[in-house]
């Protein structure tokens, strides 16, 4: 079983703080420089369990599984409308140039022209120029 870093850290600073406790009673009062030692040993440890506490209680809060499902379901709702956005965006484009188109390419499909002198001496009621007549398909 490995330990984490912070239970290393945590077992390594009982060890020296139980040392010397054990190492000053034997030897009478202890100096106030050990003493300063061992209260801010004590204090780092409580600090230490007070910020592991918190460090767990925010890993679990994001670790909640509905923040997961949730997250999870946005990204796939996200995909969607994007997908949805897109083709949108293409079928307007091709509406807008269609419009554009019919709005800008008016075609001629008759042409209507008063008979000249020598198409009403030959006898013509109406006249087909073939070079004027196109066949459009839509």
């Amino acid at each position: 079983m490995q330990l984490t870093l912070g239970e290393t850290i945590n077992s390594e600073e009982e060890s020296v703080s139980n040392r010397i406790r054990q190492v000053s009673p034997s030897q009478g009062p202890t100096p106030p420089i050990l003493q300063k030692i061992i209260n801010l040993s004590d204090k780092i440890q409580k600090e230490h369990s007070n910020l592991s506490n918190q460090v767990k209680t925010v890993k679990d809060s994001f670790l909640d599984p509905n923040i997961l499902d949730t997250l999870q379901k946005l990204g796939n709702e996200y995909e969607l409308l994007k997908k949805k956005y897109l083709q949108e965006l293409s079928e307007r484009k091709r509406l807008y140039n269609e419009v554009i188109e019919l709005k800008g390419n008016i075609r001629v499909f008759c042409r209507c022209r008063p008979l000249n002198q020598v198409e009403i001496t030959n006898g013509s009621s109406y006249v087909v120029d073939s070079l004027l007549v196109e066949i459009l398909v839509m």
